[in-house]
């Protein structure tokens, strides 16, 4: 195994296997959800992947079942492959589970020394499970597996303080055309995000609020597109760190 850091799509022009990390829930269109970290960017750029793993984990082991690895019969044509790290989305991933798709794997690797083999770290991340965990059991995988793990995860295991929690305000303002007789929330219209706040357990704090650099205009004011977008931006980049919200 050649572990690396940094965007694993770098590697999509030389890879002969290209697998991301998911789990087998299928929704009720029999697609396999895939909502978050790799498995997500892939579905994007990938029509109708969602729906060809849901059809191959049908077959092989059913909803919530337990396949290990999936690879396409069409491979090579088709290079994306799935490696199982949990049952539920929603779940913690599971070592015996990144052990058997880590043997798995293993086995085809070794079937097929001269192909270049691209796989994002199973169970870190979303998996909530640490790199001390999970490396141990991925050491058996031959020097063609190439694994890949962001370049701004925390190598951190979560028991030390990976978590995150944060609440946004959403002000009402009054609406236009008001009668007798309405509901309040129909004589009230909302006015946006006003502020947020996120508190992470190591003791960090941030604020986004609307009232930045106006602080002679009245509140609540609606925060603006690019403080949203900031806030986004935090979330999404402490998710892929590995904290916990």
């Amino acid at each position: 195994m050649i572990e690396h850091r940094g965007d694993m799509w770098s590697a999509w022009p030389t890879a002969g296997l290209f697998l991301v990390t998911t789990n087998s829930y299928l929704n009720k269109q029999g697609e396999l959800v895939m909502g978050r970290g790799m498995a997500l960017q892939a579905r994007h750029r990938f029509g109708g992947l969602a729906q060809a793993f849901g059809q191959a984990i049908a077959v092989r082991c059913g909803h919530l079942g337990e396949h290990g690895l999936l690879i396409s019969e069409r491979w090579p044509e088709a290079r994306v492959g799935a490696f199982q790290v949990k049952r539920h989305w929603v779940s913690r991933a599971s070592l015996s589970l990144i052990r058997k798709g880590t043997q798995m794997l293993q086995a085809w690797a070794e079937e097929h020394p001269e192909v270049e083999i691209h796989l994002s770290m199973p169970g870190v991340g979303n998996g909530r499970r640490s790199l001390q965990e999970v490396l141990p059991i991925m050491e058996v995988l031959p020097d063609n597996v190439h694994v890949w793990v962001a370049g701004d995860f925390d190598d951190r295991p979560l028991e030390e303080g990976r978590y995150l929690a944060f609440d946004v305000e959403t002000p009402h303002l009054p609406g236009e055309g008001v009668s007798d007789g309405m509901f309040l929330d129909q004589l009230l219209r909302p006015g946006g995000i006003s502020c947020a706040a996120t508190l992470r357990s190591d003791g960090q704090i941030r604020v986004w609020h609307g009232a930045e650099g106006a602080k002679r205009k009245p509140l609540p004011l609606k925060m603006s597109v690019q403080e949203c977008d900031d806030l986004v931006a935090y979330l999404i980049q402490q998710q892929k760190a590995g904290t916990r919200h």
